[in-house]
């Protein structure tokens, strides 16, 4: 039997270790947005990219570790932005409207690109602890920025109501977001999620 790193040196194709990892963590979150977790496998994987299946478990020994590292780097790519968007634009309402600007064009190039934590989290009860935290921390920070802006927009209504409106912004994207994807159609997103603005 040929051993692992036999297989990788076989399957070489001009790739670092860090290449091949983000070229499967890439693959794995185009499965994760359309199918969901149970839906694809490494074999799926394999064949997109061409390689054994041994080796994305030389890189990613468990299922549970690849999806877990995948929404890690989803999240720290979310947070830059969110970064970006409070260092670049001045208003809470230019804030939110940039926002909402960024998903409109990620569901104009296809309806299908939704959030992808949103997305799991539909099957949350029958996953495994330390990826169910990472989605739970994803909502909380999207809920804690949204109420940061409202706090800074004065929006009148009282602390523990800005929480709650936050919330149920949140809900409102991702709802939007379900919509779009539902009808194939990022019509259904911008309409619902322009809304929002009023709140701004």
């Amino acid at each position: 039997m040929l051993s692992i790193n036999l297989l990788i040196k076989i399957e070489k194709k001009e790739l670092s270790t860090i290449e091949r990892k983000t070229q499967i963590m890439d693959i794995a979150y185009d499965l994760l947005v359309q199918r969901g977790y149970y839906d694809f496998s490494y074999a799926d994987i394999s064949e997109k990219i061409g390689i054994k299946k041994a080796s994305i478990h030389y890189y990613f020994p468990t299922k549970e570790s690849l999806v877990l590292q995948v929404i890690q780097r989803y999240r720290s790519n979310i947070q830059k932005k969110l970064a970006q968007l409070d260092e670049s634009t001045e208003t809470p309402k230019s804030k939110i409207k940039a926002y909402i600007d960024y998903w409109n064009n990620c569901l104009n190039d296809s309806p299908n690109n939704i959030c992808l934590c949103m997305h799991l989290a539909s099957s949350i009860p029958m996953l495994s602890a330390p990826i169910q935290k990472e989605l739970q921390s994803h909502f909380t920070e999207l809920t804690s920025w949204i109420s940061e802006l409202l706090l800074e927009n004065k929006t009148a209504v009282s602390q523990n109501d800005i929480q709650q409106l936050a919330t149920d912004i949140l809900a409102t994207f991702h709802g939007a977001m379900l919509s779009a994807r539902v009808y194939q159609n990022s019509h259904y997103f911008t309409k619902i999620s322009n809304d929002i603005l009023k709140f701004f």
